[in-house]
């Protein structure tokens, strides 16, 4: 999934990306790795990057490691597009 994702905005310039995250019960320190490096590659792009519907349990996952501060992450899906105006 994690060469997809990069492969995803190679040829993008700015690309602007949501992912949503409502079927996601759990993840890995493996998958959160994979997000960062797709993160750096989307704004190496001078792209964005939008996350949401986050369970909350997910949610904790970024809270305990810090990576809600970096990552732009909002309720629901309309709300982080409407973040890029």
């Amino acid at each position: 999934i994690g060469e997809e994702l990069l492969k995803s905005v190679e040829s993008e310039f700015k690309p602007k990306v949501v992912m949503v995250f409502a079927n996601v019960e759990h993840m890995s320190s493996a998958a959160f790795g994979t997000l960062m490096k797709f993160l750096e590659r989307v704004k190496s792009r001078d792209g964005q990057l939008r996350l949401c519907e986050l369970k909350p349990r997910v949610y904790e996952g970024f809270t305990i490691t810090k990576l809600n501060r970096l990552f732009s992450i909002h309720e629901n899906y309309q709300a982080a597009v409407d973040s890029f105006k």
